[in-house]
């Protein structure tokens, strides 16, 4: 089966959450995030965060928010966060230009939202944009890859994965 790619732009805070029921019916069975690629702005990436955390109704039934179902536990681990990532560890990422990104939670949404999304492309103004992603490597080790610390955030505790996070 052919994969498509999927480019999700929300034109409005209150329009953004539409993509919500898409991703309920297709979360459940498909292997990757369902989304290849959404950017939204500020505000509405707060929209679908705060949505996708929220119980929703489809056709009259009431259905578990989308960050209580297993594929989201299961993909979020598969991440590899070590639960000692800090805040200063965030707010370091940008610099003093992208402390703006951890202080507003854009750091901490955009992982969240990986499961559903694979590339996360923030509009954030007058400060540029922010991008987060799950990148699939082929290094036998994680010590193996160069990394860039304005772009890498997090090494995965599984050596196939890195999650990029940067300005």
């Amino acid at each position: 089966m052919a994969c498509s790619t999927v480019w999700f732009e929300p034109t409005s805070k209150a329009k953004s959450t539409k993509i919500i029921s898409t991703l309920q019916a297709t979360l459940p069975q498909s292997k990757q995030a369902p989304v290849t690629y959404i950017s939204p702005n500020i505000s509405e990436l707060e929209q679908i965060f705060q949505g996708a955390r929220e119980p929703s109704i489809q056709q009259g039934a009431e259905l578990p928010p989308l960050t209580s179902l297993d594929r989201w536990f299961e993909r979020i681990d598969r991440l590899g966060f070590q639960a000692g990532i800090s805040a200063d560890a965030f707010a370091r990422l940008g610099g003093p230009e992208g402390s703006f990104l951890s202080k507003n939670g854009i750091i901490q949404m955009s992982v969240q939202l990986l499961p559903f999304f694979q590339h996360l492309i923030v509009k954030c103004g007058d400060k540029g944009v922010y991008g987060s992603a799950a990148m699939h490597i082929q290094f036998p080790r994680l010590a193996d890859v160069p990394v860039q610390a304005s772009l890498l955030l997090c090494r995965s505790a599984l050596a196939r994965q890195i999650v990029k996070l940067g300005c």
